[in-house]
């Protein structure tokens, strides 16, 4: 299929610097407020290998999901927090 530059699939829009480190890479964003958006992330985090976060000190703990809430739910989660 020929793909016209500016198509949902065409990838010549994006910098090569973004691309590399990305590719393959799924994202979404959610606001941890809503109850049916919690409702998902906590789906994913069932599935889920790791966590990544990057709140200011005390922001996942207020929303309910620091480390020691998540261990106990999720054992096998691994938590970053940057």
């Amino acid at each position: 299929k020929l793909l016209k530059k500016g198509d949902a699939q065409d990838k010549s829009t994006r910098s090569a610097y973004f691309a590399q480190p990305n590719t393959g890479k799924e994202s979404i964003a959610l606001s941890l407020k809503n109850e049916k958006d919690r409702l998902l992330f906590e789906s994913i985090l069932e599935k889920a290998d790791v966590l990544v976060e990057n709140f200011r000190p005390g922001v996942m703990k207020r929303l309910g999901y620091d480390w020691d809430t998540i261990h106990k739910k999720y054992p096998h989660l691994i938590m970053c927090s940057i």
